[in-house]
């Protein structure tokens, strides 16, 4: 597993963590970084290279639910291969990503509709808080796929209700 720091001028824009047999993951987590990036261009009234980056981490977002999405319909999901007195926690963890993720997608479709709309009041205020949910969706998912591939061996694939409650 390799962990890249991203920073420049002594700021810290992300972190990039590649170690993955899907490269769907390494998408991911360089969506997560460009989602990190307001810090550094909008802070400084880069507001073309913002606009570019985060149009960027959109199209990283909608290739990885694309892939996502896919591999869930055509091969299904993987269930957790770990012990089962700790399923539960990571049932409850899963969820709170799927929630995260749902929320992060609705909140980054409306801060880029709010932004390329000129919608500038809205935009402020709801822009921090979707890159601070991008950023948490990002870092459990990484959670997530350790837990499924790299702690624990993977259960069965399954579909994606199976997958999730176990049953």
């Amino acid at each position: 597993m390799n962990f890249k720091l991203i920073v420049e001028r002594g700021r810290i824009y992300g972190i990039l963590i590649t170690y993955t047999p899907y490269h769907k993951h390494d998408l991911y987590c360089i969506k997560c970084n460009n989602g990190c990036d307001w810090l550094g261009t909008n802070q400084q009234k880069k507001l073309e290279a913002h606009k570019k980056t985060m149009t960027l981490a959109a199209v990283f977002a909608v290739i990885f639910f694309i892939i996502y999405a896919s591999r869930t319909v055509f091969i299904g999901n993987t269930a957790f291969g770990g012990p089962d007195d700790i399923k539960i926690y990571y049932t409850i963890f899963l969820i709170f990503h799927i929630t995260l993720a749902t929320v992060g997608a609705v909140l980054g479709i409306i801060s880029l509709y709010t932004g390329y709309k000129n919608k500038v009041a809205t935009h402020r205020k709801l822009g921090p808080i979707t890159s601070v949910v991008w950023f948490f969706t990002g870092i459990t998912g990484v959670a997530v796929y350790l837990l499924l591939y790299v702690f624990y061996h993977g259960g069965e694939t399954t579909s994606v209700i199976k997958a999730i409650l176990g049953t």
